[in-house]
């Protein structure tokens, strides 16, 4: 958290630092590309399943081995962000007295650490996602 906070603060350093050229274009910028993907993530388009992510990540993008458990796994965590923002926006709400249920009340599936991602190292190693989806078999990607 302290590196990411420091890297924040030398980011927007930078960017008031060249005020007068320009930065604060930059500031307006990067803040509505920020705020724009917030809103998509928390859009109905943001939500993702496992069998959607790995449909995505296997068949339509075709990465295997561990670059699959890795993209596998951050897709996961953004799922687990998705939703722990969704319950604090309803917190939020709370408090003035708006009290709407959420669309999906379910948990999103547990990414695990990264760590525990990169447990597979062969390209034809199952996916990390087989154990929340029935999964057909896999001929795989033909070898060139």
């Amino acid at each position: 958290m302290f590196a990411a906070a420091l890297a924040g603060i030398v980011f927007v350093g930078q960017i008031v630092g060249k005020w007068a050229e320009g930065g604060w274009a930059v500031l307006i910028s990067f803040s509505l590309l920020a705020l724009a993907a917030h809103a998509l993530l928390i859009s109905p388009l943001g939500y993702r399943e496992p069998k959607q992510i790995h449909r995505i990540v296997r068949d339509k993008a075709r990465v295997r081995g561990a670059m699959a458990s890795i993209v596998e796994w951050q897709s996961l965590k953004m799922q687990e962000y998705r939703y722990n923002l969704l319950v604090g926006i309803a917190r939020l709400f709370e408090l003035f007295g708006v009290r709407r249920p959420m669309r999906y009340e379910t948990k999103p599936v547990p990414a695990g650490d990264y760590d525990h991602a990169l447990h597979v190292d062969h390209p034809d190693a199952p996916s990390i996602l087989a154990q929340y989806i029935e999964l057909p078999i896999d001929p795989g990607i033909p070898k060139k």
